[in-house]
This record gives C-alpha cells, structure tokens and sequence, in this order.
C-alpha cells in the first residue's frame, strides 16, 4: 500500500503534464489555422473590395463627349491606379525593352512582362506614376463586349498558341470541373462552359487560381480603370481604319510609323458570328454575362444585345 500511494502521485503529475502539452499543441494548431484562413480570405477580399485595379463598376458622372471616329476623349480623372497597363508615352522613341524595336519583339512575350523587359507602371515610385499619367498620351482600343469575348476564347482555348499552353491545360480544366452541366461530356472546354465561368458571380475563387492570364476576358473597367484614368483617346475596333492614324497622329509619331492596312469591314460587328456562339446557351447564362458586362457596353456606347437576352 505504501509503495502504490508513492508510485501513484507521479502517474497523476505525468498525466497531468501530458494532458496541458495536448491541450498546448491543440491550441497552437489552432491558431496557424485560424492565421491561415485569415490570410486566404484577406488576399480575397482585397481582390474584391479593396484592390485599386480592379475599381467598381460605376459610370462616370462627367458625360463622354463624342471624337472624331467614333472616339471618346477628355475623361474625369478621380484616383490613381498604379497597374494601368495600357500607357503609351509619346516619344518619337519609345521604350522597347530587351529590344531593338518593336517589330522585333516576339509575339510569345509580348504578354511575358518577366521576358519582354517593357517596364510596367507599377515598377515606377509614386512620383514618377504621377509624371507619366500627367505628361504621356494614353490610349487604348475597345471592342463589343461578347465579340470581344468569343475572340478570347477562339485565341486562348480552339487554336491556343503554343507558347500558351497553360490556357488549354489548366485554364480550361478548372473551368470544366466547375462549370459543365452534363459531366460525361468528354469534349474539351466549350463556350457555353466559358459564359458560364464568366457570368458567375463569384467568378473571382477561379480568378484568383488563373491569376494574371484573365486579362484577355476582365471587363475593360477593371483592366484599364477609364472612370480613374484621364485617357487622350479610348478608339474602338469597329472603326479602327479611321481609329489607328487618329491615335498615331494624336500621338505626334504618324510620320515615323504607319498602321497596316485593315480590309474594309473586317473588323466591323459581326451579328451571325455572335447569334452562332451563344445559339443553345441558356437566357439565364446570358443574362448573368450582361450583368457582369454591362458596364463595358454602356460606358463604350455599345447597343445592349436584346436579340440575346430576350
């Protein structure tokens, strides 16, 4: 009895220390868990509310005033975005990069910012930010917004270039796995699975996987901030025979460069191309893709497609 009554305190106080090292581990398990989740969902919801690259979908309250061709100018400038890639600075000698010039850029890393050596804005202190979206003449071109669409997926998943083919190998997987009604279809990603992607509204888990390879389908608002950027021209695709040597001009280098030469009506709206890819998608895919792209159509003074949506 004595040595059990010895013995037996020490198995308390073993048991004891074993059960607060349990209980320690348990909660500092817990807190790299909790530290983790908080870290997911904070680069969430900075994406969403917070990332100044990607602004809300608000019109301008300055109206556009109509340019020659079809353009816009004279844009209210209301804050600065630091991404903007599509600055232009008008010099008679732009900055090519790596390279010589711009013909000689090859066209596998014209989107490869880590290969082509073109500096991007957001490599610029603040200051310097401030002086280019001051003093540089920035433009770009807009196009009908599913038009737009369709090219995107035509380029990136039906004929994807093979110095891209993470659009057909990863890209179109994740939206397959996610997006495909019927799951023994074995064909590969189809547009009506893309519309689907695109119009969900909580599009943006799979953005987030994809990351910078969705420009070629984020709304123009998002991608190139026009109610924040005071741009010297916004031209459009449809009238890009005019556009191109307007912008070239307004840019003061139409003397040294010229755009090729564009046959008439090719790049002008194609209604049948655009009835055929959304042929069999449901009204209520096509309606949640509006939804997401409506901006784009109105601020850019596109016709809402009613011929699709009802």
């Amino acid at each position: 009895m004595v040595g059990n009554a010895c013995v037996l305190p020490g198995r308390i106080t073993e048991w004891l220390t074993f059960d607060n090292m349990h209980h320690q581990w348990l909660l500092l398990a817990t807190c790299f868990w909790v530290i983790f989740m908080f870290m997911v969902a904070s680069k969430f919801i900075t994406l969403t509310f917070k990332d100044p690259d990607v602004p809300a979908l608000i019109l301008t309250s300055h109206p556009l005033r109509p340019g020659r061709s079809g353009l816009h100018t004279q844009w209210a400038v209301q804050q600065l975005s630091s991404q903007l890639p599509c600055c232009a600075e008008k010099d008679p000698h732009p900055d090519t990069g790596a390279f010589p010039s711009i013909e000689e850029i090859p066209e596998s890393v014209v989107h490869d910012h880590e290969k082509n050596g073109l500096p991007r804005l957001s490599s610029f202190s603040d200051a310097e930010i401030q002086k280019r979206l001051k003093t540089y003449f920035k433009f770009f071109i807009v196009r009908d917004p599913f038009e737009r669409l369709i090219s995107a997926f035509k380029d990136k998943f039906v004929h994807n270039p093979r110095f891209e083919p993470w659009y057909r190998h990863e890209i179109a997987p994740g939206i397959i796995r996610k997006y495909r009604r019927n799951r023994t279809e074995t064909r590969g990603i189809q547009f009506e699975d893309f519309v689907r992607y695109l119009g969900d509204p909580n599009h943006r888990w799979l953005d987030l996987q994809f990351g910078d390879h969705i420009i070629h389908w984020v709304t123009y608002v998002e991608l190139c901030a026009p109610c924040e950027i005071q741009y010297s021209v916004i031209g459009h695709h449809e009238t890009l025979e005019d556009d191109a040597p307007y912008i070239l001009k307004e840019a003061g280098i139409d003397h040294l460069v010229s755009y090729p030469t564009i046959p008439p009506g090719i790049t002008a709206y194609n209604r049948t191309k655009v009835e055929h890819y959304f042929l069999g998608i449901s009204k209520r895919d096509i309606r949640r893709l509006y939804a997401r792209f409506e901006g784009d159509f109105k601020l850019f003074g596109y016709q809402k497609p009613d011929f699709l949506l009802n």
